[in-house]
């Protein structure tokens, strides 16, 4: 018991000094230990123009570049839209955005998450804005995750919106941390030396059996 008490403490230090190194001196490519398949892929979806002569919210295309720079900021990297093609409404062509998305996913490794922002308005005579997000993993068409935060009291405002966007983020990646999405490298890896972990604990449990005589 003291030997395999000893080794699991050995195997757990030794895997927070990885971690320490990787993280903390900055020198290391986190993308060269995570396997490429176990990180989970994100896009955000482009605002729809729903009829003719509609033009897209400009407060929500700023919304939608600014989850991104925030995501990034946490160290998730969405998949660029650009790979979206959505025919214009006079075109009279309808695109199946689900069924694109499903193709896109088939060709990358990991889950395609379709992250979706949208802005409501309160009920109050001058309404504000309230920004919100919801991710829906394409895989199986479940909704993971949904947040909002507090209406925008200056919409023009950028720190108010890098605020609002950065708020969304983090509370989205907590979700789909929480339902066992893996969304960064960094992630990647700790998940896979804490996986190794446990496996050396299982085998150290194995061999430590007594030997009958």
């Amino acid at each position: 018991m003291a030997m395999h008490a000893l080794l699991k403490l050995a195997i757990g230090a030794l895997r927070h000094i990885v971690v320490s190194v990787v993280i903390a001196g900055g020198l290391v490519n986190l993308s060269a230990f995570a396997d490429q398949g176990d990180i989970d892929n994100v896009v955000i979806l482009p605002a729809q123009q729903m009829d003719i002569g509609d033009t897209t919210d400009p407060l929500q295309k700023r919304l939608e570049f600014a989850i991104g720079e925030a995501m990034m900021d946490l160290g998730i990297l969405p998949l660029a839209p650009d790979f979206i093609s959505i025919p214009s409404v006079e075109s009279g062509q309808q695109t199946d955005i689900p069924s694109v998305l499903r193709t896109v996913a088939a060709q990358h490794t990991g889950r395609l998450l379709a992250v979706e922002i949208d802005l409501l308005s309160t009920a109050k005579q001058e309404p504000y804005l309230i920004p919100t997000a919801s991710v829906i993993d394409i895989g199986t068409g479940r909704l993971v995750a949904r947040t909002s935060t507090l209406p925008l009291l200056e919409p023009d405002d950028r720190l108010e919106i890098t605020a609002s966007a950065a708020a969304l983020a983090r509370a989205l990646a907590r979700q789909l941390e929480q339902n066992g999405y893996v969304m960064s490298a960094a992630e990647a890896v700790i998940s896979s030396l804490s996986s190794g972990s446990r496996r050396g604990s299982v085998e150290v449990r194995a061999t430590n059996r007594p030997v009958p005589i």
